[in-house]
């Protein structure tokens, strides 16, 4: 029988996705060849996102807006209980029509709960088990939570890059396939960034395949020059900027955020540059960049490393060592080709990440102008110039380290 609004058989077993802000599990979507539902249709695979805000909704939509579709994952309809404020329901309805996507108001959020609340119980996954109390207790009580409100009906993508990187073993391996993957997504943000759009979440979890590979969960998606919202950012994935930002708006005893306080953070194109050379690491090095927990973020003393950009010595020697490997002699040359454009993509000073890419006509476009996205060879980019490059960047960061050091003792002495 169908379950939920008359159209979706949702999946056995566990969400896809469960988290503070939102739901995702998989379903059967009937409809004939006309469009219209019933249970005598054929089924389409779709996603089902529930969310809690009307404003992640709208990030949802509006990051939709601009980029071309077959960049990003597209919203197949829009689904408001009708408890929504109707000016609320007002401003979805008018950015899904902007998509061409039709916005219902439904009874959505008794069924929605009941079949969210079954399939939590339904994960007992090791992962699950492996949880700590506070996760746990977080997990129930968001699933006992009535507040998800919104449905989003989205393409159901083949996978994401998290499962690839767990099942694949391609890391550090397949460099063929990873820049396939990895030009497929820096295009994608590029396009987005057409749009003047960042993504302000990139990350595994949040590229999918789908045909090629695509762009998810844009519900952070910022115009440039926009304030932040209140959704907390993945800080194993935010540059040190951002880091920087949600340090201060972080309760140091409590370890609470004042959400409020992100509004610090102003948009740019620095951020998705930051978060792609976070993934093209784990991809290239076999190893991610931080150790993170389930919701992507770090342990707070690596928050403290990735945010004081006062003293941005600790940070580069977490950089210097995790690309150590990349720079040494017997290196593989596709590594040395990689670890060369992750120095420019994991600088700590945003001003100066977005210098290394500005010749070209975006900065993602410069991105994909590097030698590792042009498949050049070294007889093209040559192990010299590569080295060279490297050289000067780190004689730029020892220069910084040598100034800032020699402030302090002069300081010291007066």
């Amino acid at each position: 029988a169908l379950c939920l609004l008359g159209r979706f058989k949702v999946d056995d077993g566990p969400p896809l996705h469960f988290s503070a802000t939102s739901a995702v599990v998989q379903a059967n979507h009937f409809v004939d060849a006309e469009g219209s539902s019933g249970a005598d249709a054929k089924p389409l695979r779709r996603a089902l996102k529930a969310m809690r805000e009307t404003t992640q909704v709208l990030a949802e939509l509006n990051g939709r807006e601009g980029p071309d579709s077959k960049y990003v994952i597209a919203v197949i309809a829009v689904y408001v209980d009708e408890s929504v404020d109707p000016e609320e329901f007002k401003k979805i309805d008018a950015a899904a029509k902007r998509l061409n996507v039709q916005a219902w108001s439904a009874k959505l959020k008794g069924r929605l709960l009941f079949e969210l609340s079954k399939r939590r119980k339904a994960d007992t996954t090791a992962e699950a088990q492996a949880a700590d109390g506070a996760q746990a207790a977080r997990s129930t009580t968001s699933a006992s939570d009535e507040s998800y409100n919104h449905l989003l009906v989205l393409e159901l993508a083949d996978r994401n890059l998290d499962d690839v990187l767990t099942h694949d073993n391609i890391a550090g391996i397949d460099f063929a396939r990873i820049r396939m993957i990895t030009s497929h997504l820096a295009n994608a943000l590029y396009n987005l960034h057409s749009s003047e759009r960042i993504h302000a979440d990139f990350k595994p979890l949040n590229a999918a395949r789908k045909s090629t590979w695509k762009l998810i969960d844009m519900d952070v998606s910022l115009k440039f020059g926009e304030s932040f919202g209140t959704k907390l950012p993945s800080s194993g994935y935010c540059p040190p900027e951002v880091a920087k930002v949600l340090l201060a708006a972080t309760d140091q005893d409590t370890g609470k955020v004042d959400t409020l306080l992100l509004k610090e953070y102003t948009a740019s194109e620095a951020y998705d540059l930051w978060s792609f050379g976070v993934v093209l690491y784990h991809l290239c090095f076999a190893t991610p960049l931080w150790k993170t927990d389930t919701d992507d973020n770090i342990i707070f003393s690596d928050l403290h490393k990735l945010a004081d950009a006062s003293d941005a010595e600790p940070l580069r020697k977490v950089l210097d060592d995790a690309l150590y490997n990349g720079v040494k002699p017997n290196a593989p040359d596709d590594l040395m080709v990689a670890t060369a454009l992750l120095r420019k993509l994991l600088e700590p000073d945003a001003q100066k990440r977005l210098e290394h890419f500005e010749s070209a006509r975006s900065f993602m476009k410069g991105v994909l102008d590097e030698p590792f996205f042009q498949g050049k060879g070294l007889d093209e980019a040559t192990l010299a110039g590569i080295q060279e490059d490297i050289r000067k960047v780190w004689e730029e960061q020892n220069n910084e380290t040598a100034t800032k050091q020699a402030m302090q003792a002069a300081l010291f002495l007066l």
